[in-house]
């Protein structure tokens, strides 16, 4: 498991925190949302502190569909999306990586829900967090 960062509920995660939390991989991180700005501008963020989860996550949503979850943890940060069984002709369909769809066709189910996770560690992993998306936003 990746080591958790952004635990603190009284320390909000500004653009710094996340910085220095990320080290060299806040390029990646400067791209990813230059890209969602650029292409889908009407996608909105927001950080909540989950107890749950102990940790601060953001959520991408357009209006009130949450299109991906995003967590940061040490050195790289990650982004999640869950899907129905019933997408599953989408999903082999779609531009993902054959690693991804691997997940929703194999791993563990959370409910009716799968879980496709994006880990970005290096720039080709742009493409598939585009892909993921793409396809969530396609979803009714």
């Amino acid at each position: 498991m990746d080591a958790m960062v952004l635990t603190d509920p009284k320390t909000f995660p500004t653009e710094e925190i996340v910085a220095e939390n990320l080290g060299k991989k806040f390029a990646l991180w400067q791209t990813f949302f230059e890209e969602i700005h650029a292409n889908q501008p009407d996608l909105a963020t927001e950080w909540r502190y989950y107890n749950d989860g102990k940790s601060w996550l953001m959520k991408i949503t357009r209006k009130k569909k949450t299109v991906v979850w995003l967590t940061v943890c040490a050195g790289m940060f990650r982004i999640t999306a869950y899907v129905t069984e019933k997408a599953r002709a989408a999903v082999t369909a779609s531009a993902l990586s054959d690693a991804c769809k691997e997940q929703f066709l194999t791993g563990k189910r959370f409910g009716k829900l799968a879980a496709i996770t994006v880990t970005f560690k290096k720039k080709a992993d742009l493409k598939d967090a585009r892909a993921l998306i793409a396809l969530k936003l396609a979803m009714k």
